[in-house]
């Protein structure tokens, strides 16, 4: 009878694994460092940063209603960084960037809750929660570049010289997701 009770129950929206999620986000920040000053370099952090966002809507897709959010979100994030990229005239940073931290910011939440929520900690709850702690850092990378691109002297420090030299916003980011 039991069983009968569960056929009979709407199956939830298969959820990918936040494993996959973790993988990717490893991947961008061991390699960004390394392809930032490479030429082509945009692109492959572009393509790096590209597949952490599908992960990371397909990671916190339990719901028809979440994935549906989380998609809506990814889409003017991830077009808007592509057509940037070969078409600057277009689509300006800030919109994709804004789209980015508002997508991030969904997903760290969605991580978070599927975490709090967990009746037992597993190798899915560790991911969900070291991928939240990382999507942390990466939505604070997103919120200083929004902020380079908004005020261009944001970050220009004084030296010795008297001269201006502008601190980079991986920099930046590295020191915001490691305090």
């Amino acid at each position: 009878m039991r069983e009968s009770v569960k056929s009979l129950r709407k199956p939830r929206f298969h959820r990918f694994s936040t494993v996959e999620l973790l993988a990717a986000l490893a991947l961008l920040f061991f390699f960004f460092p390394f392809v930032e000053e490479v030429k082509g370099g945009d692109v492959i952090v572009s393509i790096l940063l590209s597949l952490v966002l599908l992960s990371a809507v397909l990671a916190v897709a339990d719901r028809k209603g979440v994935f549906f959010i989380a998609l809506v979100l990814a889409i003017p994030a991830i077009a808007g960084r592509w057509i940037n990229h070969f078409r600057p005239d277009l689509v300006p940073p800030p919109v994709f960037l804004i789209a980015g931290l508002a997508l991030i910011a969904f997903v760290v939440a969605n991580l978070l809750r599927f975490v709090l929520r967990a009746p037992s900690v597993n190798t899915e709850v560790l991911c969900a929660s070291i991928s939240a702690y990382l999507m942390l850092g990466l939505l604070w990378t997103v919120a200083y570049w929004l902020v380079a691109q908004v005020t261009p002297n944001a970050f220009a420090f004084n030296t010795a010289t008297g001269t201006k030299r502008r601190c980079q916003v991986s920099t930046l980011s590295t020191s915001a997701s490691s305090h």
